[in-house]
């Protein structure tokens, strides 16, 4: 399997109606990214795949 090459990023940002989506990239940190950044290249230094980072944003971080 290859490492994830794009953003998985978690919300920060309030949920709500209106409320724009924001958050972090869960493997590599980075801050303050929207649905627009997801196709964005990430550097993933954690090395997760797309499968184990798909399973850490529905299980939580202990389950990669």
């Amino acid at each position: 399997m290859s490492t994830a090459r794009f953003h998985a990023i978690e919300r920060t940002s309030p949920e709500g109606e209106g409320q724009k989506f924001i958050g972090t990239c869960s493997l590599c940190g980075k801050p303050g990214l929207t649905f627009a950044d997801m196709q964005e290249p990430c550097e993933n230094v954690r090395g997760l795949t797309d499968d184990e980072a798909l399973l850490e944003a529905v299980q939580g971080p202990d389950a990669a």
